[in-house]
């Protein structure tokens, strides 16, 4: 099963009502397979759905125009020398899909991090930006841009009781060598590339400031 057949089977088995509750109640909590009920089903640029407000709170309706799409794929017109590079340009293809859809969603004000229990409808928190980012990737997937990564399920760190926050993050996964990388957009404003980071060290509770291992 290819990685995005299962990612469209996971979320078709949602019970999305009791995963959205529970995830607003635990503020940023939320497993990969939970976050991935949240996945719209087969997104494309001409229709896939955003979510923000806290949550996936707010779901938006979104559509990237031919010359959007093709500002996109431009990044990828070259194939990459390697799978560093590659991934240069999925954080880059992260940001500029968010600033696409930022009028359409209001998100274009969305800061970096997030007010706890802010609920703000043009804010995003670390649920939103990971369902978001694994669709953006998705798109990159469905397309056949991405030559030397798949998407993953997202991973999550922090469980309070651990004395950590949960945060959640998007991931590809590196076909040659089967790592796994973050694929963070929590940590910018609207439109800023994703950060990506190995997701061992990701878990091990990287933040910005610790730079960007490869």
């Amino acid at each position: 099963m290819t990685t995005r057949t299962a990612w469209r089977h996971i979320r078709r088995t949602a019970a999305p009502g009791a995963l959205l509750a529970a995830a607003l109640l635990a503020g940023c909590a939320g497993s990969g397979l939970d976050l991935a009920r949240m996945a719209p089903p087969d997104p494309h640029p001409g229709a896939f759905q955003v979510c923000h407000g806290y949550g996936c709170r707010l779901r938006t309706q979104a559509v990237l125009d031919g010359d959007q799409w093709a500002r996109v794929r431009a990044l990828f017109a070259d194939p990459a020398a390697d799978a560093a590079t590659e991934r240069a340009r999925i954080a880059r293809a992260v940001g500029l899909i968010e600033g696409f859809v930022a009028p359409q969603a209001g998100t274009g004000d969305d800061k970096p991090e997030a007010a706890f229990l802010s609920f703000a409808p043009g804010q995003l928190d670390c649920i939103d930006e990971a369902v978001n980012s694994s669709t953006y990737i998705a798109l990159l997937e469905r397309d056949g841009l991405l030559r030397r990564h798949v998407l993953d399920l997202p991973v999550r760190r922090g469980y309070l009781v651990d004395g950590a926050w949960p945060h959640n993050s998007a991931v590809v996964r590196e076909i040659d060598t089967g790592r796994a990388y973050a694929v963070d957009s929590y940590f910018r404003p609207n439109g800023g590339p994703a950060w990506i980071v190995p997701v061992e060290t990701w878990r091990a509770g990287w933040r910005p400031e610790d730079g960007a291992p490869s």
